[in-house]
């Protein structure tokens, strides 16, 4: 949401009732909104150390966001498991921005998954958990969706596909 007071995130119900700022700062930008699979919190990036870093929310509790991933370095988080435990994100690192993911919870270390010189989107997680689409930039077609089973780390492109703004959704 942009306001005259600056980018704000809030959440409601429906019918707009329960109302909840979730992150608010005038001079702050905010992208890469994502929530949990239980619903019950909510990660986004925010400029509030300089570069975009990740920060996390538990929707209904009217606290403070709290930092997640911060190490200046810009990041955008894009989806979670199935299972609420990992979070998939674009990290610009060494010239080119891949795919990287983390226990939701941040109580591990930061896992890269792939490693490419041309620019990658996370899409989502498949309903098993198992496998990750993405977007990945072509000097030809312009991007490709790509998909990465988790397991063995053995990418396969759909090169004649063209994917939404958004990214690739899984269906199911």
């Amino acid at each position: 949401l942009a306001a005259p007071q600056g980018y704000q995130i809030w959440t409601s119900d429906a019918d707009g009732a329960n109302r909840d700022r979730v992150a608010a700062h005038a001079d702050h930008l905010y992208f890469g909104t994502s929530w949990s699979p239980d619903g019950r919190s909510i990660v986004f990036s925010w400029d509030a150390e300089g570069a975009f870093d990740v920060y996390r929310r538990e929707i209904g509790t009217g606290g403070e966001p709290s930092p997640l991933l911060v190490n200046g370095v810009w990041k955008f988080p894009e989806s979670w498991s199935p299972d609420g435990r990992r979070l998939t994100f674009q990290l610009e690192r060494d010239g080119a921005a891949n795919l990287y993911s983390q226990p939701a919870d941040g109580s591990g270390p930061v896992e890269r998954l792939t490693t490419s010189e041309s620019y990658q989107v996370p899409g989502s997680w498949s309903p098993d958990g198992r496998t990750l689409s993405y977007v990945q930039s072509h000097p030809v077609t312009g991007s490709d969706v790509w998909v990465l089973p988790l397991g063995g780390r053995a990418t396969r492109a759909f090169e004649d596909f063209e994917p939404t703004p958004l990214g690739p959704k899984w269906d199911g």
